[in-house]
């Protein structure tokens, strides 16, 4: 289980982690650089943002993941589906919403169809499946850090139990030369989602953590009648 989290997440920030114009200020120019990864970009789902109350100014609630999730965003993602072979007959469809700000980037990945029901796995493949996701975020960032000619560094903080959506997962700290950053995952029934924040100095403290505060996560009868 830990050998998918960690090939599936590092194939992900392969192709997310130059988006941010915050990560960009830290390149420096050369010549020859590969040109950025072709990713498949679908229109997001027309669901209108609502407002909250308790958001900054101008932040809209969204419904995304074809109505698996919300979260208080400054701004539309932007929406990428693509179908994943991580080998040994396993294909995931994976959904990756992306909201790049002057101070930083937000990042989300909804899987609906991983190969494992997380309420019916022992505790410790939960574990080993959450080290995966940050193995492979790592692995993907640092192998996309070495091709841009990046001039900083990804270095791991704390990573302890947390909680997204309401359900029990994991969080991990960490700071990409600059910027800190703060990732959760969880899973339920065969869905797994992974929220990121990653902020300068600039950016206020109540917008790093706006997005975990407001994750909710929606029930889904369909997934919870597979796991019968």
């Amino acid at each position: 289980m830990k050998y998918l989290a960690v090939q599936l997440i590092f194939a992900l920030f392969t192709s997310t982690i130059t988006f941010s114009p915050a990560v960009a200020q830290g390149k420096r120019k050369v010549e020859g650089n590969p040109p950025p990864p072709v990713v498949v970009t679908v229109p997001p789902t027309p669901v209108a943002p609502t407002d909250d109350p308790s958001a900054p100014a101008g932040w809209k609630q969204f419904l995304l993941g074809g109505n698996s999730f919300s979260v208080v965003l400054p701004k539309a993602p932007q929406v990428e589906t693509e179908r994943k072979d991580l080998g040994g007959g396993v294909n995931l469809t994976v959904n990756t919403y992306s909201v790049d700000v002057a101070e930083g980037v937000y990042v989300f990945v909804y899987v609906p169809d991983f190969p494992f029901i997380a309420e019916r796995v022992a505790p410790s493949v939960l574990e080993s499946f959450y080290s995966g996701v940050w193995e492979g975020f790592a692995e993907g960032t640092r192998e996309e850090i070495a091709k841009s000619g990046a001039l900083f560094e990804l270095k791991q903080g704390e990573q302890h139990d947390s909680t997204l959506g309401g359900l029990k997962g994991r969080e991990q700290d960490f700071t990409l030369g600059p910027l800190s950053g703060r990732a959760r995952a969880t899973a339920t029934g065969r869905r797994v989602f992974l929220a990121m924040s990653m902020w300068s100095p600039d950016m206020p403290a109540a917008e790093r953590e706006i997005i975990f505060n407001s994750f909710r996560i929606s029930s889904s009868p369909a997934v919870k009648a597979r796991g019968k």
